[in-house]
């Protein structure tokens, strides 16, 4: 990819609201910049400037800079963040972040000046970087170097949810105890460390309400030689709670995170007699689905093969229902005949 021009770069200015109502355009880096660029990292306290770069060095490079300038190159980009209009422009922010197309993912820097955090600045960058992302095609995006030195007060998990106590705190990881009111909206909070955001990050719920499986429908083959290998399945059980709404199934409905079940097969009553269960495969307590041989099976019914559809059945080891029964979900299952190919060219066929 080649780097954009300094005429097409403003082009792609976005102008952000902060929540103490001031305006921050974030754009791409200019040559113009890197005077104010080397006066801002300057400015940085010791502490921001490690996280962001784990490093002692108060200035960059110069060729860290032509990186900047030369945003598009090698997929690579840089932004800044800044307030104010004519002489009073400030970069308050920036950010590098760096696409890689086989993965679909964007890696990202990020930094707000020191007299800027707790203002939303940080936040409203990182939103503006995931909307960066996704425009190249990303869909991972991944950041690290979260501050050492935090405080409980430096913890975000939005409405009703207080940070009581900070257990840990490194670069890779943050460990905090928490107290949810009663009142806490019931829903997927954004998690904010500093400056960093995870857009939701955090399920807020007041209990598991269902059980879903997934994937809720799925297809295993059978096999066993090496031309025939056989297709197996995982199965994961998911807990939610049915949202502010009440109502199971809906739009605002809580995926919680994954339930302990006890996982079994269950007969789909397709036909009179039907005996599927018995032939079709086994399934483990990791909920894996391994299916039979392929082939005529002389214990089944007309010398038929182990194909067959089954109920892939998960229920929990401890979430009640309001009758104080297990929560039980379900998943669809076919097991069907090994995955057949005819190659119309022997000479290029699989040996």
């Amino acid at each position: 990819m080649t780097p954009l021009q300094p005429k097409e770069l403003r082009q792609f200015a976005d102008v952000l609201r902060l929540r103490t109502g001031a305006a921050m355009i974030v754009r791409f880096v200019e040559p113009a910049d890197v005077g104010p660029l080397r006066r801002y990292f300057e400015g940085l306290s010791s502490a921001t400037h490690y996280s962001r770069f784990l490093g002692a060095t108060r200035d960059l490079p110069q060729s860290e800079y032509e990186r900047m300038v030369h945003t598009g190159e090698g997929r690579h980009f840089a932004v800044v963040a800044e307030t104010g209009t004519g002489n009073e422009k400030a970069i308050v922010g920036e950010a590098r972040y760096a696409f890689n197309v086989e993965a679909h993912a964007v890696e990202f820097g990020i930094s707000v000046a020191d007299d800027w955090h707790g203002t939303g600045a940080g936040f409203a960058l990182l939103s503006n970087l995931e909307c960066r992302a996704a425009a190249l095609g990303a869909e991972h995006i991944y950041g690290d170097a979260l501050p050492a030195s935090l405080k409980a007060s430096d913890v975000d998990l939005g409405a009703g949810v207080t940070v009581t106590k900070l257990v840990s705190a490194a670069p890779g990881e943050v460990v905090v105890t928490v107290d949810a009111a009663p009142d806490a909206k019931v829903g997927v909070h954004d998690v904010a460390v500093g400056s960093a955001v995870l857009a939701a990050g955090l399920p807020v719920y007041k209990k598991i309400d269902y059980l879903k499986v997934t994937p809720e429908t799925a297809i295993g083959r059978l096999g066993g030689s090496a031309h025939f290998p056989k297709g197996y399945d995982q199965f994961d059980a998911w807990g939610f709670d049915n949202g502010a709404d009440g109502k199971p199934y809906t739009a605002d409905d809580v995926k919680v995170g994954l339930v302990e079940v006890n996982w079994s097969i269950e007969e789909f009553q397709a036909t009179f007699y039907d005996d599927d269960k018995k032939f079709v495969g086994t399934l483990s307590q990791s909920a894996l689905f391994t299916p039979n041989l392929d082939g005529p099976n002389p214990d089944r019914s007309n010398n038929r093969n182990n194909y067959g559809d089954v109920w892939v059945v998960a229920k929990a080891k401890t979430e009640k229902d309001a009758n104080g029964d297990p929560l039980i979900g379900k998943a669809y299952l076919v097991v069907a005949v090994p995955a057949y190919k005819k190659w119309d060219q022997p000479e290029v066929s699989q040996q």
